[in-house]
């Protein structure tokens, strides 16, 4: 039976917060409907609508007005509707893809390409199905080169580290876009004078003449249904692609499946109307103040509030100065940079994952030399000081120490594993069994590989060489959710989403537990708050986790992994940033868990730490060897000197060993 059963529910549901928001995102889709249709150049009246319904009115005054608002106003109000949607959601798509709230639909450059082939059009006198057949050549193109010159940030987990991956995407998508827009400012001064008008009001967006208007509501409602679909995965990538694979998510495949998705929307609301601004960025902003970060919310009322705020200016830009009427693409930039300033002043703009300004980022890892100190390392298996220049033993003649219980079937099992990055080997020849009960401390200097053994030991990157196996089969041929059920692994420096409540990160750990479709079950929430609770952060449950210090976030991120409670713990520095007390309660819980037949492997900086805690140790070599086995044979001074380059002498305390520089 699970622990974490038979708590109440955390207190940091707002289901009445939801409800009210629901109702007034309605009332907003209703207002600009109705506003839409009974406003224009032709003034505003109230009987419009119904005199076009046929419910109010007879005669030529009741026809004309029913032929303006069926003819002119309702395809412009769909079609506005339809664009600010598309653009909206495109905006929160890339915001999540990117994480980081200051993208928009345009970042990634395939709006620069449907531009181009419009702009070409236009240039040579083309409209209708010319004009929305070369837009749409120009957005694949550009897509095309996207996905040539940006796989590797699309890849993430690949050979590139997952936290590069966005910045590579981004990268490929403005040099694109900055491509795009030198080809398009070349077509514009080469242009005939008489064109030069149309092909400006349509870069700057223009619904007068957006036509037509039904693929773009087709395309918005299937991209609407589809981005709702992926609410849930998208909702655990909010904890970072290490994580979210951790917990069964299919990284790549939810990668490509949002860059696709989102550059479509862009294609087919730039092809519709042009280019209209801040709408992709506004939207999302002002609705995670209001809605919180789950995309299952999230997303669908982009849809909807884009395209009321489009259909909004639109209307505005019609009525202001009538007859006459402004571009709403200009009207929407003027009306975004005060709103957007406003919403910088009130801290939204800071990137997701980045730390408050008061907590300064974690200084780089620096890699440490051992031949600096005047050590080698010995063969996989010992580790031993010796004097510069000595010779030692190869790898082939030791043996590595492993002291198991052969009763018990080993949970994680490796076999001669070697892993590294390209040109630089970091592990070789790794044999290790981990089997229920055990408690690893893994050590080593900064850069020696501990982190890159436990996202390989996770099913996060494939090894060199080798073989992994989880509970007896091929950790490889693991389906993602059900191997996420099996092993969970706490990441190094785990990220910030902004929006994202403390309650609803925790419970993000339940995800391989239940489907995909289905909504959060009171069991997860209880689980949720058994979790909270035993960390200590029950009454930071309803906070916001940007809002939180640096250990409380580390603390946070424990009790997700101990509301997804796999067999397997895979820890990467579990104590960063906890203070004395914390690490103390903490150690004292993943005891806890390994008498209840957890296995566990954390990594650790301080080797009193670590032989006070583990039963057994396992120690990496900056140059490949390891050493594995009980902590009481591994963890010697003399090993660990050499282990470090630096002499350590071992005092025997009533509380355990402790380790001090010589």
């Amino acid at each position: 039976m699970s622990a974490l059963s038979g708590a109440p529910e955390p207190a940091g549901r707002r289901p009445g917060r939801a409800r009210a928001a629901g109702l007034a995102l309605a009332g907003l889709v209703g207002l600009s409907l109705l506003l839409g249709l009974s406003c224009g150049s032709a003034g505003c009246e109230a009987g419009a609508l119904p005199q076009a319904l046929g419910w109010a009115g007879e005669g030529p005054e009741a026809a004309l007005t029913q032929a303006i608002v069926e003819r002119l106003r309702l395809p412009r109000v769909l079609a506005g509707f339809a664009v600010g949607g598309l653009l909206a959601l495109a905006g929160a798509l890339m915001q999540l893809l990117l994480r980081n709230p200051l993208a928009d639909p345009y970042v990634l450059g395939v709006s620069g390409g449907a531009s181009l082939g419009a702009v070409l059009a236009l240039g040579y006198g083309l409209g209708g199905l010319a004009l929305g057949v070369s837009a749409w050549g120009g957005a694949a193109l550009s897509l095309l080169l996207l996905l040539l010159i940006g796989r590797q940030g699309l890849r993430g987990l690949g050979l590139g580290e997952a936290a590069e991956a966005p910045s590579r995407l981004l990268l490929s998508g403005v040099l694109l876009a900055a491509g795009w827009q030198a080809l398009i400012t070349l077509s514009l001064a080469l242009a005939p004078e008489a064109r030069l008008r149309g092909m400006l009001f349509w870069l700057i967006g223009e619904l007068s003449g957006a036509e037509p208007w039904a693929p773009a509501l087709a395309v918005l409602a299937l991209a609407t249904a589809a981005a709702t679909a992926l609410g849930a995965p998208l909702k655990v990538m909010l904890l970072g692609d290490a994580r979210a694979q951790s917990l069964g998510v299919p990284v790549r495949k939810l990668r490509l499946a949002l860059c696709l998705l989102g550059a479509a929307c862009t294609a087919v609301a730039v092809t519709t109307a042009g280019a209209l601004g801040f709408v992709g960025l506004l939207v999302p902003h002002g609705l995670r103040l209001l809605l919180g970060a789950d995309p299952r919310r999230l997303l669908p009322a982009c849809a909807l509030a884009g395209g009321s705020v489009v259909v909004l200016a639109d209307t505005l830009a019609r009525s202001l100065l009538a007859p006459a009427q402004l571009p709403v693409g200009a009207l929407l930039s003027l009306l975004g940079v005060p709103l957007f300033l406003l919403l910088l002043m009130r801290g939204e703009g800071r990137p997701s994952g980045a730390a408050p300004a008061d907590e300064p980022a974690p200084p780089a890892a620096e890699a440490v030399d051992p031949g600096s100190a005047g050590k080698e390392y010995l063969a996989h298996g010992t580790f031993e000081a010796v004097e510069a220049g000595e010779s030692f033993e190869s790898a082939e003649a030791v043996e590595a120490v492993e002291v198991v219980d052969a009763a018990a079937t080993p949970r994680l099992q490796a076999r001669a594993l070697d892993l590294g990055h390209p040109g630089r080997p970091l592990l070789r020849g790794l044999d290790l069994s981990l089997r229920p009960g055990e408690r690893w401390a893994l050590l080593g200097p900064n850069g020696a590989g501990k982190t890159t053994l436990l996202q390989a030991l996770a099913g996060l990157r494939p090894p060199q060489a080798g073989q992994l196996e989880l509970a007896g089969r091929p950790l490889a041929d693991w389906p993602l959710r059900e191997a996420a059920c099996l092993r969970g692994l706490l990441p190094q420096q785990p990220l910030v989403p902004a929006g994202l409540r403390v309650d609803e990160a925790v419970l993000l750990g339940r995800h391989p537990h239940r489907d995909a479709a289905v909504r959060d079950t009171p069991a997860d929430w209880a689980a949720t708050a058994a979790a909270l609770q035993r960390l200590g952060l029950a009454a930071l449950a309803g906070r916001r986790l940007d809002e939180l210090s640096g250990g409380e976030r580390q603390r946070v991120a424990l009790a997700g992994l101990l509301a997804q409670d796999p067999l397997l713990w895979l820890l990467d520095e579990p104590l960063a940033a906890l203070d004395l007390p914390q690490q103390q309660r903490l150690l004292d819980l993943l005891r806890e868990r390994a008498d209840a037949g957890r296995s566990l492997m954390a990594s650790f900086h301080d080797p009193s730490q670590a032989a006070r805690w583990a039963s057994h140790a396992l120690l990496l070599a900056p140059d490949g060897r390891w050493q594995a086995g009980p902590a009481e044979e591994v963890l010697r001074a003399e090993t660990l000197s050499a282990l470090y380059g630096h002499p350590l002498r071992l005092l025997a305390t009533p509380q355990g060993p402790v380790f001090v520089p010589a």
